[in-house]
């Protein structure tokens, strides 16, 4: 028997050089290759056992010296060979090919730079005519006010720049470590799924814990979530997209929770300003967003640790996020309520009025729609050369003009 080294190959289907398919698998878990279809459906159990160990039966004499033969033909000057390590390892007559395919070419390159600064512009123009025509509120000029909102931005936005930063990169790290489409789709649906089950209990969890104190977990959960990144084991993946959902359940109810019993409690400020304030961070997350995904490029391409750069970049985000939130931020509990009530109350305000019913039926299909998006930008556009950061800052530009617009449509 010997042991296999295959690239991108193994995850095209292409066949090695003595004519026998292999892929690379990231976990140990034969049942998740077959509910992937990664296995041939007319196959012995020598080759599945032979795929799922990355072993490739034992090439004849006649296969192994047309592999010696290929590999010699192609090698450069110096480099080595099969034959001067007195053993076969399979060589590709298309690998060269296929590389030549993902290079970044000056067409690709240049059109995603030139649509990044056109909607770039166009936003900023926007929200500068909008800036000088909407006069300042009271809310504006109050520093109390100001001070607290500052001390509230500083911990949320640190930890949304470090969330967005992850955004471009995951569906290219994954295919960086030779994972299937099946395999990275199980991923998904399981960071999905984790954010589901996760966003069920948040509400009580952030009570039980304290808002502050759950905001530091978030800060925990999503450094190791980040951390995780770092394995090729397809197990360890999964038990990081676990903890990704748990941290995006925190992330978009703690730290909200937080600020309104804050404002209304503590400071005792209207509370017709709490829009004001969640209006200018909804701004702010789009601008992040855009300079998240140029901050991911660049640290992905000038690093040198590839797409696995911007989550190993998002854990000092996330640990001087936690870090402010100890020390500025107070303690607010709220009253602990029973989780079956909770989850009757919701279900009954749903059923009860049919517009939140309708509202949240379009809701979810939009957002079905935009997941199957997020899903599948990546492997359509990587295989031409897109820059990946830049191409998702520019989906952020366009999503920030459309607020923009939005804005200006109904202020009139």
């Amino acid at each position: 028997m010997e042991v296999t080294a295959v690239g991108e190959e193994a995850n095209q289907g292409d066949l090695l050089g003595f004519g026998q398919r292999c892929c690379s698998l990231g976990s140990s878990n034969p049942w998740l290759y077959r509910t992937a279809g990664i296995f041939p459906e007319h196959c012995t159990e020598e080759k599945k056992i032979g795929t799922y160990f990355r072993v490739a039966p034992q090439a004849s004499k006649s296969q192994r010296s047309r592999c010696h033969g290929m590999a010699a033909s192609e090698a450069r000057p110096g480099e080595a060979t099969a034959a001067s390590y007195g053993r076969p390892f399979p060589t590709h007559p298309r690998r060269q090919e296929f590389r030549a395919r993902v290079v970044r070419g000056p067409t690709m390159l240049v059109t995603a730079y030139l649509a990044f600064v056109g909607l770039l512009a166009s936003c900023l123009g926007l929200e500068l005519s909008r800036c000088r025509a909407k006069p300042p509120g009271r809310a504006c000029s109050n520093p109390s006010f100001l001070r607290f909102q500052l001390d509230f931005y500083q911990v949320y936005f640190l930890a949304l720049a470090a969330d967005w930063l992850q955004a471009p990169y995951l569906y290219k790290l994954y295919q960086h470590y030779y994972f299937l489409e099946g395999q990275i789709a199980i991923l998904y649906v399981c960071g999905l799924a984790s954010t589901v089950l996760f966003g069920l209990v948040a509400s009580s969890l952030v009570d039980w814990l304290g808002r502050k104190n759950s905001c530091v977990l978030f800060s925990l959960t999503y450094s190791l979530c980040c951390l995780t990144k770092l394995s090729q084991d397809y197990f360890v993946l999964l038990v990081g997209r676990a903890l990704g959902g748990l941290s995006t359940a925190l992330l978009f109810s703690a730290f909200e929770a937080w600020y309104i019993h804050e404002h209304v409690e503590r400071h005792d400020f209207p509370a017709e300003w709490i829009p004001a304030t969640f209006a200018r961070a909804a701004f702010w997350n789009h601008v992040l967003a855009v300079v998240a995904g140029v901050a991911a490029e660049a640290v992905a391409s000038w690093i040198g640790l590839g797409p696995v750069a911007p989550f190993v970049a998002a854990i000092p985000l996330l640990a001087l996020a936690g870090a402010l939130a100890l020390r500025n931020w107070g303690e607010n509990y709220d009253r602990q309520r029973a989780f079956s009530r909770t989850c009757a109350g919701g279900l009954r305000c749903l059923l009860s009025d049919r517009r939140v019913l309708l509202l949240g039926t379009i809701q979810a299909l939009f957002e079905s729609v935009i997941f199957i998006f997020v899903f599948l930008w990546t492997p359509v556009l990587d295989p031409h050369g897109a820059p990946l950061g830049i191409i998702f800052s520019s989906f952020m530009a366009a999503s920030l003009l459309g607020s923009s617009l939005y804005r200006i449509a109904t202020s009139k």
